[in-house]
């Protein structure tokens, strides 16, 4: 028995010496290497045409002339050292380089490919030097990770990434984030090189205190953004003052806003030109002296008290001064009207 698993042993041992030193052929193939001292090719099953040295391929139908490369499946074609294909009518052309699906090509040094082209003409093809590029039609790019000299580079529907995170959309496409949890929120945070954070963006779901749907860009300096429920606010979310009246506007910014113009739309009827109307109550001097000594401030206007605790509308405000300008103005028009008669009169009596 002992005698069986020796001889067992030194037959396997021959053989597999025969395998790395010698070109070894199972099925009907062309083993063809220009050096016959270096002659250490492999073919396993048929239609294979073999050239390279070192080189082994399975399947049938596959080309391999490359050095030390290799080809799994049907009808695959390597030109190139180090490289490997798999599948079905893959191509390799440069070395150091592989190609791993159907229809597929690497044509670019240490360049990987992975997927499905259109049809043996219209591979899938990485031309790129030291990339990676999965997809599965002719020239289009699903992933694409490369490097240059700015660093690694990530494509998504391109294979030439500008930046180290490339996204090409086309119509009616969207970027999805989505919260596996409810009552929580998702977002991208951006950092300086020592890790602190210097903006956040985040969209928070069913935020607690009834606030709902909220989208927020803050930094640690307070210099927020938030939209929630038809709102907009600009500065530090707990820092707004609670306003009775507060459903009726969708923008609130703290500490202030400054601009070059300001365009305020009003609905007919408001602006003031209605105090030259022949019917207008123009009330007499003696009435608003009178009003302004009960109340401290003029009539149809909002008290300091008032302005102190619901603020003030611009357009309704700049209407009820425009109102009170033309009631003066109607005023010295009427003075000099009575200036002018006292003037007649004291001529007539100095006559």
């Amino acid at each position: 028995m002992k005698n069986k698993k020796l001889y067992l042993l030194i037959v396997t041992g021959l053989f597999l010496i025969a395998i790395i030193n010698a070109q070894t052929n199972w099925g009907t193939n062309t083993l063809d290497d220009p050096d016959p001292a270096n002659a250490n090719s492999s073919a396993l099953g048929t239609g294979h045409n073999v050239s390279g040295q070192y080189s082994f391929t399975s399947g049938r139908n596959n080309n391999v002339s490359g050095t030390y490369s290799t080809a799994f499946g049907l009808s695959n074609k390597v030109s190139s050292i180090y490289s490997t294909a798999f599948g079905l009518n893959n191509e390799v052309t440069r070395p150091f380089s592989f190609a791993f699906g159907r229809h597929t090509k690497a044509s670019g040094i240490n360049s990987f490919v992975l997927g499905k082209g259109t049809t043996t003409g219209l591979p899938l093809e990485n031309s790129n030097n030291y990339s990676f590029l999965v997809g599965f039609k002719h020239n289009e790019a699903g992933l694409f990770v490369s490097r240059n000299t700015q660093g690694p580079m990530v494509g998504i529907s391109t294979d030439s990434p500008q930046s180290r995170l490339d996204i090409r959309l086309g119509d009616k496409q969207d970027i999805r984030i989505q919260s596996e949890v409810p009552n929580t929120y998702g977002g991208i945070s951006f950092r300086h090189s020592n890790g602190s954070e210097n903006w956040r963006i985040r969209a928070f779901s069913n935020f607690t205190g009834g606030y709902g749907n909220i989208l927020s860009i803050v930094s640690p300096q307070k210099h927020d953004f938030w939209i929630s429920a038809g709102k907009t606010m600009i500065g530090d979310w707990f820092d707004f003052d609670p306003c009775s009246d507060c459903n009726e506007y969708e923008l609130f910014v703290k500490k202030g806003i400054r601009t070059q113009k300001v365009k305020v739309d009003l609905a007919a009827g408001v602006w003031a030109d209605y105090v030259f109307e022949k019917d207008y109550d123009l009330k007499s001097l003696e009435e608003v002296e009178a009003f302004i000594n009960e109340n401290g401030h003029l009539s149809n206007v909002l008290s300091a008290e008032e302005v102190k605790n619901e603020g003030l509308n611009l357009g309704e405000m700049d209407a009820k001064l425009l109102e009170k300008i033309e009631e003066l103005t109607l005023y010295v028009i009427e003075l000099k009207k009575e200036i002018n008669e006292l003037k007649a009169r004291t001529n007539e009596n100095q006559e």
